[in-house]
């Protein structure tokens, strides 16, 4: 399985499945009739998820109550919550595990200095403005190595089996 690119298309559909799953579970765990959640709740577990986002998935299954104590979402009488089994058919474990490589692997390129180009297409004037050691941890990053692994196994590229790493 190839490790996504961070901010690619494949992350964001994760992170908003992973995010729709979140409020599957937490309707599911909620003990008051009818079932209801709170959005911060949600935002204790996704804090860099802008708001509307959440309300977005929300809208889909729940609705929005205004009381005097606090605000909450009412799951819809004619929404079908999915049970556990379902919920765990969503997502595979395979792409957890991808994601929380690229994750660990994005935190330490930026904690080396790299801001935004992890990917390991360049044009050439970009790759000069980096150092050749910077180069060795970007060329090792998970998304590079499983899409040249996967390339090499097409036929597509060749393996370099000594060197870095």
């Amino acid at each position: 399985m190839e490790v996504p690119i961070p901010q690619s298309k494949r992350v964001n559909l994760f992170q908003r499945d992973l995010l729709q799953i979140h409020i599957y579970r937490l309707f599911l765990h909620s003990n008051e009739i009818p079932r209801r959640i709170r959005i911060d709740d949600i935002k204790r577990v996704f804090p860099r998820l802008a708001e509307s986002s959440i309300r977005k998935r929300l809208k889909t299954s729940a609705n929005f109550r205004r009381t005097d104590d606090c605000n909450s979402w009412i799951l819809r009488d004619d929404f079908r919550l999915p049970t556990e089994d379902e919920i765990c058919e969503l997502i595979k474990p395979e792409f957890c595990c991808a994601y929380a490589s690229m994750t660990a692997a994005e935190q330490r390129l930026k904690d080396a200095g790299f801001c935004e180009k992890y990917n390991m297409n360049f044009d050439d004037d970009e790759q000069s403005n980096y150092s050749p050691e910077l180069n060795d941890e970007i060329l090792q990053a998970p998304w590079n190595t499983t899409r040249a692994y996967l390339g090499a196994i097409k036929g597509k590229y060749l393996m370099q089996v000594f060197g870095i790493g």
